[in-house]
């Protein structure tokens, strides 16, 4: 729609231990949600920025393989519990101060230091390069 900006982005990033994630960004795109999702063998987590009463809710859902030997290649899915933690709600931007100046008064490494933000800027360069380059993996 607007030359020079991606209007819907898809991102695959790959892991050591063949963990995938997923990222669908789009500014264009009617439905204005901020989540988060991670999938594990037995449990599933979504996080959810814009929900106020439940941010988090973990989900007791998995999927196994049948046992019978007909049915040996499909997959039986388990749902169990919905559990969702109690967790204060605060101003993020002031929660991030005063976790900065704890740790200039106490001299402790914050938990996103430089380190990380360099992680963040070259995940961020290698997906602006794929971009350019039609969707290439690019490899960090």
């Amino acid at each position: 729609m607007h030359r020079g900006v991606e209007d819907v982005v898809f991102a695959l990033l790959n892991f050591p231990n063949n963990i995938v994630g997923h990222i669908h960004a789009s500014w264009l795109d009617p439905s204005k949600t901020r989540q988060m999702t991670f999938v594990g063998s037995e449990k599933m987590i979504v996080y959810d920025d814009v929900d106020p009463e439940a941010k988090i809710k973990i989900y007791d859902k998995g999927v196994y393989k049948r046992g019978d030997a007909f049915g040996e290649f499909q997959m039986r899915v388990r749902s169990g519990d919905l559990y969702i933690p109690k967790i204060d709600l605060t101003e993020p931007l002031k929660y991030e101060c005063a976790h900065f100046l704890e740790c200039i008064r106490e001299n402790k490494t914050p938990r996103t230091d430089g380190e990380n933000g360099l992680r963040v800027v070259r995940v961020l360069e290698a997906a602006q390069q794929s971009l350019k380059e039609n969707g290439a993996t690019i490899s960090l």
